[in-house]
């Protein structure tokens, strides 16, 4: 993997975060796109300041957390075309039902 120094670097890579507590040992595999949020609330995307916006689950602090690469379960994503068109044929069928309820 190249050299990434940012988290949309981690996510234009094809990776989840893998964020872990050296505090606790504990760790958590992250959607990618979560820079998404960052950039919307104007936090830093950098990794090493990132990694501060980031809790561990167990002790709740934020002091030794490392985020890495992990590798994407492709079952877990779906395109955007899938998720447009389910979000459409679904909206869809309900509407017809409700038209068949009124007639």
């Amino acid at each position: 993997m190249p050299d990434v120094g940012t988290i949309r670097d981690i996510d234009t890579a094809g990776h989840d975060l893998r964020v872990w507590c050296f505090r606790c040992a504990r760790g958590k595999t992250i959607a990618g796109d979560v820079w998404i949020y960052f950039v919307e609330r104007r936090w830093p995307i950098l990794l090493k300041a990132g990694a501060r916006r980031f809790t561990c689950i167990s002790c709740h602090r934020s002091d030794q957390i490392l985020i890495l690469p992990a590798r994407r379960d492709p079952s877990l994503h779906k395109s955007w075309e899938s998720e447009v068109s389910g979000f459409f044929h679904t909206n869809r069928a309900a509407r017809k039902c409700r038209l068949r309820r009124v007639r």
